[in-house]
């Protein structure tokens, strides 16, 4: 999906060197630069939403003495002995106060995001083999050499991208399980071109992830032996459907920071779109563009937290060094506003029927005429979380659990893209999960 937090902490001084010498090579090879798309999209949506709280912290604090301040009822008694104790001149102090800070941090804001377009694009590694491909997806093969190795297929999220999970040298999980002995495959889904720009969900869960299941199995030479099934954000459930299809060559399922109750991820009430805006909005989408394009995703999850840029580029338009972490920061805001067209009936099924419907957690959902219940998966299942998540809070993540057969929890630090890439996902997220893909059962 995925629109959403950064939190991604920083790689070490040692690592970013060795980065930065790969990325010289790779350079006289095969440079991958990323199209600048300046962000944060909706821009201009950031920046209102900004501009708006701006004035309301200031506007408010003139009004504290106000009987029809809104307080709240458990709050309105102390409340009146602070506006007794407050002189009119003292409010405007105060408001003057709450200005000039709010002002601040939005400048601060503006001269991150500015920073982020001006930066130079963080070169991304080469793209491994591809191994399989159908319509506008294809699988990749981090480690063709590791006939033998324990095997992880990944599936990232529809909407933002597989990128995230190969972002750098010194941030890439699918290279990290590599590294620790595992033999990674990821699939690529690709834009909605063709045929795919009428699939569903459910579509790619039989149509390419079953299939891409089989190629990783094949090419491993022995394709008796199982794989291990990840799926990240939007595509824990689709993994899910994949391996209760394919469950004669998937012995584990992992679901990475994956919405399975999506009562917790819906904005407050009055931004949240009914079932039919939401159904007309995508059908005209479909009609007009194809599909739903990024802009009008970016749009809907920007209404979950209006305010989620000026949090987070003020400290890095206040910072000055080229470091570690702003090359990362850079390269996750590249990859968030890459951007990508989503087929109208797959967004049909993750903001209508999984969004609002919860179809997933009332096991609603079908795939090739199957009923998606993770208690008919019999493998072990791995639910891997952090209570920083703001994108997938624990609570979506973790209603899994109630809905799976002896299931395993491990939680991470992190937000929803700093437990992937941050400083701390080594050992809290690739360590685990190599840990649990290399287990015998």
């Amino acid at each position: 999906m995925d629109s959403a937090q950064r939190d991604p902490g920083a790689s070490t001084g040692r690592e970013a060197q060795a980065e930065e010498a790969a990325e010289r090579v790779q350079a006289r090879q095969a440079p991958q630069f990323l199209e600048r798309t300046h962000g944060p999209r909706p821009l201009a949506a950031h920046l209102a939403a900004g501009a708006a709280d701006l004035a309301q912290g200031a506007s408010l604090a003139l009004g504290v003495g106000d009987e029809r301040f809104p307080w709240r009822s458990s709050l309105r008694p102390e409340a009146e002995q602070l506006a007794e104790r407050l002189a009119r001149h003292h409010q405007q102090r105060l408001a003057r106060a709450i200005a000039e800070a709010g002002l601040k941090d939005f400048t601060a804001a503006i001269a991150g995001m500015k920073r982020a377009n001006a930066a130079p694009p963080v070169r991304r590694p080469a793209d491994p083999p591809v191994i399989w491909s159908a319509g506008s997806s294809r699988l990749f093969d981090y480690a063709p050499d590791a006939t033998h190795a324990p095997a992880v297929l990944i599936a990232p999220s529809l909407i933002n991208g597989w990128r995230i999970l190969d972002l750098t040298r010194a941030n890439s999980i699918t290279r990290g399980l590599a590294a620790r002995g595992l033999r990674p495959f990821l699939i690529d889904w690709g834009a909605p071109n063709g045929e795919e720009r009428g699939f569903s969900v459910a579509d790619y869960a039989a149509r390419r992830l079953a299939p891409a299941i089989d190629a990783a199995c094949d090419a491993r030479g022995a394709p008796d032996r199982k794989i291990a099934l990840l799926g990240h954000c939007m595509s824990g459930a689709i993994a899910a459907a994949g391996g209760l299809l394919a469950q004669r060559r998937v012995d584990r399922l992992i679901l990475l920071a994956a919405p399975w109750y999506f009562a917790p991820m819906r904005p407050p009430k009055a931004a949240t779109p009914s079932r039919r805006q939401l159904s007309d909005l995508i059908g005209a989408c479909g009609a007009v563009f194809g599909g739903v394009p990024a802009d009008v995703l970016d749009t809907l999850f920007f209404l979950r937290d209006p305010l989620q840029s000026m949090r987070k580029f003020p400290a890095f338009g206040r910072r000055r060094t080229r470091r570690a972490p702003d090359r990362l920061f850079v390269a996750v805001e590249d990859w968030l506003n890459e951007g990508l067209r989503l087929a109208a009936p797959a967004a049909q099924t993750l903001f209508v029927e999984w969004g609002l419907d919860d179809a997933l957690v009332r096991r609603r959902w079908r795939v090739a005429g199957r009923r998606v219940d993770l208690r008919d998966f019999a493998g072990p299942l791995m639910v891997l979380s952090s209570r920083a998540d703001t994108v997938v809070p624990h609570e979506s993540a973790e209603a899994a659990l109630r809905r799976a057969r002896g299931p395993e929890l491990a939680h991470a630090s992190g937000g929803h893209v700093g437990m992937i890439v941050g400083r701390r996902a080594r050992n809290e997220v690739w360590d685990r999960l190599a840990a649990f893909c290399a287990r015998k059962l």
